[in-house]
């Protein structure tokens, strides 16, 4: 298809635009002729084929349909695809996140809607991994480093928090009491020692760090969410209301695990709305009401999570 598009004339390319357009957007068409069309959208104007590929990154559309949609949202060279990946990035699952991330690091036009995006919270900070900030951060483009130094540098914490509960840092902790405080406070959420669910990660994970840090974690759950713990509200399109991590995106549904609930199965074409939280499920007072010793005594436990 490629080299048939490098012979067309620009006439007989519009005409094969408007053709892929109607054709991707077709539910009756299988779905491997939609995401051709959607590719071969590619290679049209930006102003022409935006809204379509808008739309087929919807939550209701197959998985690979999605993905193509990204491929021809990629292959555009308007500095407003950012905006496209900007604006809908709530609705993205996991993954396709993943793939966007790419897409808006594949040009350098496009960091400058993706840093005002960081900065306004529209994209949250925690949602680019290590790599990608270290990549910010060393950029040549001297405008851009010194922008991402100040949006990563940037903590929005109430620092109240932390002040008022550091003191357990200098107690003793008692790993045994500290696991009646999980049972009470976490075990629905997390898991430690065999015990627990799968809603966020498991504490075993920051067992290792200072326990400074993980008293911070705790404090703030929602400065930093590891994508594949955010959590998301789905609409379906009789109107209910889902709430939960999305452990398993297929072709044609996703899996939502949520808080005291069974796993819920949602078939794609009946999600009417997908959004992403910009805050962690775990509240920022969970530690409301306890000791400074309560608090040295769950920081031990997950020290001591084997």
């Amino acid at each position: 298809m490629a080299a048939q598009i490098r012979t067309m004339s620009d006439e007989e390319l519009r005409t094969e635009i408007e053709k892929a357009k109607l054709c991707a957007v077709d539910e009756s068409r299988p779905v491997t002729d939609r995401a051709e069309a959607a590719v071969l959208l590619g290679s049209g104007e930006f102003g022409v084929v935006s809204p379509v590929l808008s739309e087929l990154l919807g939550p209701r559309h197959p998985e690979s349909l999605q993905r193509a949609a990204a491929e021809a949202l990629g292959a555009l060279t308007d500095p407003a695809v950012a905006r496209v990946v900007v604006d809908q990035w709530r609705r993205f699952t996991p993954a396709l996140r993943e793939r966007m991330i790419d897409l808006l690091f594949d040009r350098k036009e496009r960091l400058g809607p993706l840093l005002e995006a960081l900065a306004r919270g529209d994209i949250p900070p925690g949602d680019l991994d290590a790599r990608r900030r270290a990549h910010l951060l060393s950029f040549p483009d001297k405008d851009i480093a010194e922008r991402a130094k100040a949006i990563f540098k940037e903590t929005k914490m109430d620092p109240k928090l932390f002040e008022n509960a550091k003191g357990a840092l200098e107690l003793k902790g008692d790993a045994s009491r500290g696991r009646a405080t999980f049972k009470k406070l976490c075990i629905t959420c997390h898991q430690a020692g065999g015990e627990g669910s799968v809603v966020g990660p498991a504490l075993a994970s920051v067992r290792d760090n200072p326990p400074e840090e993980i008293l911070k974690n705790i404090l703030y759950p929602s400065l930093v969410i590891a994508p594949q713990y955010a959590q998301y509200l789905v609409e379906t399109a009789d109107g209910q209301i889902l709430n939960g991590l999305i452990v398993e995106s297929s072709e044609a549904a996703i899996t939502l695990r949520r808080q005291g609930a069974e796993d819920a199965k949602l078939l794609r074409r009946d999600i009417r709305n997908l959004v992403a939280s910009r805050v962690s499920l775990m509240p920022e007072d969970l530690l409301k009401g306890l000791s400074l010793q309560d608090i040295a005594d769950l920081v031990r436990f997950v020290q001591e999570i084997n």
